[in-house]
């Protein structure tokens, strides 16, 4: 079972939320936002879990096994070396960070931490991105230089 907590409950989180609750190999044990609103908005479908308006506070738990990052992407990189720092494992939501350099600090850190460092990917399994993968592996579109694509009815 993995102890998972929640930063960021705007846009993605309560998906996210709803399925770290949903997983049984996950348990929701807290979701952190600077939102008193969200937190209020959370709390009625989760009341059981603890919910927390400062990132010192969420850190303090020593439940967590993982941390969730769901939040504007400038700052990814310090909640996320905060969480690594302190033990966790990390999802973080798309983009990862702003600057390759972050990236590449972060993917250190958890190595030396033997911690993972996971990063979302909304649409890496669906059956659209699933066949074009196939197509180009099995050489069926020559080779591949360039591929561009628009999603036209989903979210922003």
């Amino acid at each position: 079972m993995i102890r998972i907590g929640l930063i960021g409950y705007g846009y993605w989180g309560p998906n996210l939320a709803r399925n770290f609750h949903n997983n049984p190999n996950t348990q929701l044990l807290s979701i952190c936002d600077f939102s008193h609103d969200r937190l209020k908005a959370a709390a009625k479908i989760y009341p059981y879990i603890d919910f927390l308006d400062n990132v010192d506070d969420f850190f303090k738990d020593n439940r967590l096994d993982a941390v969730a990052i769901a939040t504007p992407v400038s700052t990814h990189f310090s909640l996320a070396q905060r969480a690594i720092e302190t033990g966790r494992h990390v999802w973080l939501e798309k983009p990862m960070v702003e600057k390759v350099e972050q990236a590449e600090k972060l993917i250190e850190l958890a190595t030396q931490k033997n911690k993972r460092l996971m990063l979302d990917h909304t649409f890496i399994y669906t059956g659209a991105v699933r066949k074009i993968k196939e197509l180009v592996s099995q050489g069926e579109i020559g080779d591949l230089i360039y591929y561009d694509s628009t999603r036209v009815n989903l979210g922003l």
